[in-house]
């Protein structure tokens, strides 16, 4: 049809010599700048403030300040509580001292009143965010995240945690072992 398209190859496509033999182009960006989830997941890795507890909803947590020369408090920290992917409460949380290279435990803001909705899932969101504009992003720039679990402390989420997780139990987990009796030995 005389139509101009463009596609991509690389060396050994056109049988020319010398050439990158079985290379292929996955990496963490696409061969046309395209981002991936790979690359997401490396930001999250490489990342220097990183918040982890066994559960939010305790109210404490431990802060890891990787970064090498700049302390915790030069980024605004936030949080967002979400049911089900939803978020249903969010906050500043300010600036949270913590000197390069070391761990604190810091106090976490909670929402007033968590009402537990039977089979949904919670989670506590920390993000850390530019103060002032920089060289390369604006103010307001995510340079952080972390996403807790939060697990609702009243006698009423505890049952229909421990009732959702028996009714995905297989049924045979909750019967008796019978002998079969044909695999019996004769004593």
């Amino acid at each position: 049809d005389g139509k101009r398209e463009r596609y991509l190859i690389y060396g050994g496509d056109n049988d020319e010599e010398p050439n990158d033999g079985p290379f292929v182009c996955n990496g963490v960006i696409g061969p046309t700048r395209e981002i991936t989830p790979k690359l997401r997941e490396v930001r999250h890795v490489y990342q220097n403030l990183i918040v982890s507890c066994a559960n939010a909803v305790d109210g404490k947590a431990e802060l890891w300040n990787r970064n090498g020369f700049v302390d915790a408090s030069d980024f605004e920290a936030r949080w967002s509580l979400s049911r089900d992917g939803k978020v249903i409460a969010d906050g500043v949380i300010g600036s949270l001292s913590c000197a390069p290279l070391s761990r604190k435990e810091i106090d976490l803001p909670l929402p007033k009143k968590v009402e537990p909705v039977f089979g949904a899932e919670y989670f506590y969101r920390v993000s850390f965010h530019l103060k002032a504009d920089t060289e390369w992003e604006k103010k307001g720039y995510e340079v952080a995240y972390d996403q807790l679990p939060f697990i609702p402390k009243t006698a009423a989420a505890i049952l229909m945690f421990i009732f959702f997780r028996v009714s995905l139990m297989p049924l045979s987990y909750l019967l008796p072992l019978r002998e079969d009796p044909q695999h019996t030995s004769a004593a």
